[in-house]
């Protein structure tokens, strides 16, 4: 499921399995937290594919944040949380455009209410 969500080139199934992994319980996440926040901090970038999306990359964006605050620092290596806060940064770089306009202000959006969130809890657990 990790592995597919990365590689495969059907977009409703990628985008699928990012929104399903912003919503696992904490249970859940406790056992996949390593895999599935690298998993995501791969999904929130361009992948250089023609099946990348903007809509997938915005919804990893969202289940990343939503991990990291449902897990809490506390349970992430500092390292981790370095390269979380990165993909963050990484995903306000995000300018693809498509017959739609701007798609990338989607991600870019997002990125900074997760950063928002980011600092949040960084100031909580600092």
């Amino acid at each position: 499921m990790l592995t597919q969500s990365k590689t495969d080139d059907n977009i409703a199934l990628t985008k699928g399995y990012n929104m399903a992994f912003g919503a696992l319980s904490s249970q859940l996440l406790e056992e996949l937290k390593l895999d599935l926040i690298d998993t995501l901090m791969v999904n929130c970038v361009p992948k250089g594919k023609d099946s990348d999306d903007a809509e997938t990359r915005k919804q990893a964006v969202k289940a990343l944040i939503n991990a990291v605050t449902t897990l809490g620092l506390e349970k992430i290596s500092e390292g981790q949380v370095g390269a979380v806060i990165e993909t963050f940064y990484k995903a306000l770089e995000d300018y693809a455009l498509d017959r739609r306009g701007d798609v990338g202000s989607w991600v870019r959006e997002e990125a900074m209410k997760a950063l928002t969130a980011m600092v949040g809890l960084l100031v909580k657990a600092y």
